[in-house]
């Protein structure tokens, strides 16, 4: 072999591997920023403010300061029921959201337990669900919680995954079932995570309003809240990944297909099994987004269709230069 022809080939395996690791410097450089950012990422927050949380088992004088008299039990503690809510669950697909009540009695009304309480008199409970809003709640029993599911909606609507955002609304009223009297009310949240979202609960606050930093009761024995939910940062994250796993396949696709168009590389079965394979990979993928956005999102209309549709494009390319190859016999070709 001559000095030129050892030369040339030296010049060829040096550039083929050039490219390799540019690629490992690359994907070093995208591994270290998703690690850096997985720290400040939230999977999901629920807000509640410190006036908003459950103070069921705080009954000193300093605890009460603000409650009128009328309202402050004999032995200390608010003569109200705290209507405690936790959130539970999450359906965008159907505009839904569950959540979990439990009532927390005081002073004349009972006693407060850690799971629920014991209830003195029997109690007449609407809110707003979907189906059934009632709840009778018995006398001289423990009574523990109800699921109960709310309707949401769109702020701004789905197709802006995973910027999207949704709203609702619960309202509740208490009052005895015998005498027909109000039953003051307080309202709590607990600050469980839901993963994925980011929910933001705000007391609607009526007339008829008082307490201090720790509690409000509403005498009116109507209460109510609103709430906002979003997705949260990790779902934004874990989505720009994705994304860029299907942005980097089809590049390399149309990257590998311009050079069998150009006769650099030539077509072969290798290349339509590989361009066949990143397609339903690429379906996978999106089956994976965080959140399980609905088909048609932005998302889809802007980068997965137009990836299948390249794709699919790409195969066809693939297919016809494969077929109108000269060397078509390939009986004792494994790699054509």
């Amino acid at each position: 072999m001559s000095r030129s022809k050892s030369t040339a080939l030296d010049t060829d395996n040096s550039r083929q591997f050039r490219l390799p690791w540019i690629t490992f410097a690359v994907a070093g450089l995208l591994l270290a920023v998703y690690v850096a950012l997985s720290f400040f990422v939230s999977r999901g927050t629920t807000e509640v403010a410190k006036s908003n949380q459950l103070f069921v088992t705080y009954c000193s004088a300093e605890d009460t300061k603000g409650i009128p008299e009328n309202l402050i039990a004999e032995d200390g503690c608010p003569n109200t029921v705290t209507a405690f809510v936790a959130f539970e669950d999450i359906d965008i697909s159907k505009r839904t959201v569950r959540l979990w009540l439990r009532l927390y009695p005081q002073g004349e009304q009972g006693i407060a337990l850690f799971n629920g309480g014991y209830f003195n008199n029997t109690l007449e409970v609407g809110f707003s669900a979907i189906g059934d809003g009632n709840w009778d709640v018995p006398s001289r029993e423990w009574v523990g919680g109800k699921s109960i599911e709310l309707p949401l909606t769109s702020v701004t609507s789905e197709s802006g995954y995973p910027f999207d955002s949704y709203k609702g609304t619960f309202n509740i009223i208490m009052s005895e079932a015998v005498s027909g009297d109000v039953v003051p009310v307080s309202m709590a949240f607990s600050n469980k995570r839901l993963s994925g979202y980011d929910i933001k609960p705000s007391i609607l606050a009526p007339e008829m309003t008082v307490g201090n930093e720790n509690v409000s009761i509403y005498e009116s024995g109507i209460a109510g809240f609103s709430f906002t939910i979003q997705r949260s940062s990790a779902h934004q994250m874990q989505l720009a990944i994705l994304i860029f796993i299907m942005a980097m396949g089809a590049i390399s696709s149309l990257i590998t297909t311009l050079a069998v168009v150009r006769r650099r590389r030539p077509p072969s079965l290798s290349v339509l099994a590989w361009l066949a394979t990143y397609l339903f990979a690429l379906i996978q993928v999106r089956g994976e987004f965080p959140g399980a956005p609905s088909l048609g999102v932005s998302v889809d209309r802007y980068l997965t269709f137009p990836s299948i549709a390249l794709l699919m494009g790409l195969i066809v390319v693939n297919v016809v230069s494969w077929l109108r190859r000269n060397d078509w016999d390939s009986e004792n070709q494994d790699d054509v």
